[in-house]
């Protein structure tokens, strides 16, 4: 993947994703990790994407009939057709080797530009870290890292990990911390 950024009038954030798939499926990555296909509304955009990548690389863009409208359900109001365009039925665009725009199947892949910044998302997770024995320190790094491998294993199986950090929130100097709910008379709750 390669990132851009051009700030001259707004923001255009683009990334190349040089992975080539189909267009309804590069649609669909974007909308996952970015915000949607490129969507070009000017001669400024049009230039600036195109300076984004290197001559004899085609890529598909966020413009599609059916009917003419961009990915993120705006109408075109600038084009840079390489010919004339007829009135064709669910085809997607792409932008050739010299800049210029051509309709084709959208079956076909390709590499693409997405638009926005990579989404984040900041998850905060609490669980009960049950069965130590009596020889396991919970302050043990070594035990923190191979739980924290566990959760990796377990969310892989039902989610894409591509792009993602886990870290430990340290509470009190601690990752670990005891839990003294079955345990009231060590919180120091009078009358129990």
């Amino acid at each position: 993947m390669i990132r851009f950024s051009e700030t001259s009038n707004g923001t255009l954030n683009l990334t190349l994703v040089t992975q080539s798939l189909p267009w309804y499926d590069a649609l669909n990555y974007c909308r996952q990790k970015y915000s949607d296909l490129v969507s070009i509304r000017n001669a400024n955009e049009s230039e600036a994407v195109r300076n984004a990548v290197k001559t004899g690389i085609e890529f598909w863009i966020g413009l599609y009939n059916d009917p003419w409208k961009w990915s993120d359900g705006q109408n075109p109001n600038f084009t840079s057709w390489k010919n004339p365009v007829t009135n064709s039925y669910k085809q997607c665009v792409y932008i050739n080797t010299v800049g210029t725009w051509v309709l084709y199947v959208c079956t076909a892949t390709a590499p693409f530009f997405c638009s926005g910044l990579p989404t984040t998302y900041r998850a905060v997770v609490r669980f009960t870290l049950k069965g130590l024995t009596a020889d396991q320190n919970p302050d043990d790094p070594l035990l923190a890292e191979q739980v924290l491998n566990q959760i990796k294993e377990q969310l892989s199986q039902k989610t894409s990990l591509d792009n993602t950090t886990f870290t430990w929130r340290q509470q009190y100097g601690k990752i670990f911390q005891e839990s003294y709910e079955n345990f009231p008379d060590m919180c120091g709750i009078p009358g129990t």
